[in-house]
């Protein structure tokens, strides 16, 4: 089931709008010493096989410094993250299922601005 934005509209477009977000953020976060990469499932991708976590539709990974995180989303209208500090284990990590691409928007910036900072774990995250 996708979820509706402001619009009503489904959020079914995630990927889209993440490569969109990526072309407009990436130089001013690359201007800060985050490193932005864009990952796109290829449109000619195998299935994924049963049983095994679904491969994400679109995918943002941020590093500066020691940390990490990815921030992929799904054409079905879920996002998920993992953030990284210089351990192999996750620091914290949150599936999500946004009502509307404002949602969306402000996890991924605050994801970006825990990659880029000192700051605690954000209070809807996971350890």
């Amino acid at each position: 089931m996708s979820l509706a934005d402001e619009g009503g509209s489904t959020l079914t477009d995630l990927p889209q709008w993440l490569q969109a977000w990526f072309a407009e953020n990436e130089p001013g976060y690359r201007g800060r010493g985050i490193q932005l990469v864009l990952w796109l499932k290829p449109v000619d991708a195998l299935p994924d096989r049963p049983g095994r976590k679904r491969t994400a539709d679109a995918r943002v990974t941020a590093e500066a410094g020691d940390r990490w995180a990815n921030y992929a989303v799904h054409e079905e209208g879920w996002a998920s993250i993992l953030a990284m500090g210089n351990e192999s284990d996750p620091v914290w990590q949150a599936h999500l299922r946004p009502s509307h691409r404002g949602d969306v928007d402000a996890v991924l910036r605050q994801t970006l601005a825990w990659v880029e900072s000192a700051s605690e774990v954000p209070n809807w995250a996971e350890n």
